[in-house]
């Protein structure tokens, strides 16, 4: 059964306006109905709700859900492609801020705009993980990764985020050897990772401890670059990189629309 945006709409206002009855001291639109819904006891307050869930069977709860899901997610995903057409700008920052659509997303670096993003829709990684933490330190010197993220199964998980849009590309062309190597930033990235393990396990004992996490072999997914224009030989050099290194997988904001499309995809079906 497919939904309409007119009956979902319907749906979400009706659903809406119910909790707002339960719950809201604020007038309602009608004045009649509020006053009429105020001699009410709360157990018929209760029934009253009850009686908008029964008439929503399970099946289209479901599909009430999976729809409200999806219209969020095809907004977010809106926003970060328009967030990546602007990366390069100059006035990027300005530009976020000005924009309705954008500024729940502002900040004072363009790194962090992408980060809040991310932050704000982890959705996009799928059921991968259980949940964020609060905490950014992994180690006594104050290393800080961007996000700290619970796998399912209770392990801690890293992300780092770097920008988009670089000065140069994610490779470079080696003419000698006929091959693709990581260009200098990608480079500095991916070092960055390495130190980032590497400080969590050395403080694997005082981070279990303070915030009550399990700490094995944990890994730290890189967000980065763009590649959409990549060739086939980028493209295979970014597949070595990733089934050639330890417990760092490097994911480009490309890779993340893609993601998202597919999970958008799976809540159409």
């Amino acid at each position: 059964m497919r939904f309409t945006d007119e009956y979902v709409d319907d749906l979400i206002e009706r659903k809406k306006a119910f909790s707002k009855i339960l719950q809201s001291s604020k007038p309602l639109p009608s004045k009649f109905l509020l006053e009429l819904f105020n001699t009410l006891h709360q157990k018929q307050k209760t029934e009253l709700f009850q009686r908008f869930i029964d008439n929503i069977d399970s099946y289209e709860a479901d599909s009430l859900d999976a729809a409200i899901k999806q219209r969020e997610y095809k907004r977010s995903l809106k926003q970060l492609e328009k967030l990546l057409h602007i990366a390069g700008d100059d006035q990027f920052l300005d530009k976020v801020r000005g924009d309705d659509d954008l500024k729940e997303y502002q900040a004072n670096q363009p790194e962090r705009v992408f980060h809040n993003w991310i932050e704000g829709n982890l959705w996009i990684f799928g059921v991968e993980y259980h949940k964020k933490h609060d905490f950014r330190n992994i180690g006594e010197d104050n290393s800080q990764a961007d996000i700290v993220l619970e796998t399912a199964d209770g392990f801690l998980s890293l992300i780092k985020i770097k920008r988009p849009i670089q000065k140069s590309k994610m490779f470079r062309y080696d003419k000698s050897h006929r091959s693709y190597f990581p260009a200098s930033g990608f480079s500095e990235a991916i070092g960055q990772c390495l130190i980032y393990l590497q400080r969590i396990e050395d403080f694997k004992k005082s981070v279990e401890h303070e915030h009550s996490v399990r700490v094995l072999r944990p890994r730290i997914r890189l967000i980065i670059g763009r590649s959409y224009d990549f060739n086939k030989e980028e493209t295979e050099a970014l597949h070595f990189i990733n089934s050639s290194l330890h417990d760092i997988d490097v994911i480009t904001y490309d890779h993340l629309i893609e993601n998202g499309r597919k999970i958008i995809s799976f809540y159409e079906r």
